[in-house]
């Protein structure tokens, strides 16, 4: 959890991601 207003979205999308999804989270650039 950063600061950065990017931080937010993105984490938001992780958390409610489905496992499959979560892989991509994890390998994309965040």
């Amino acid at each position: 959890a950063g600061t950065c207003c990017h931080w937010q979205p993105q984490t938001a999308a992780f958390v409610y991601a489905p496992p499959a999804e979560k892989r991509v989270f994890e390998i994309l650039p965040l």
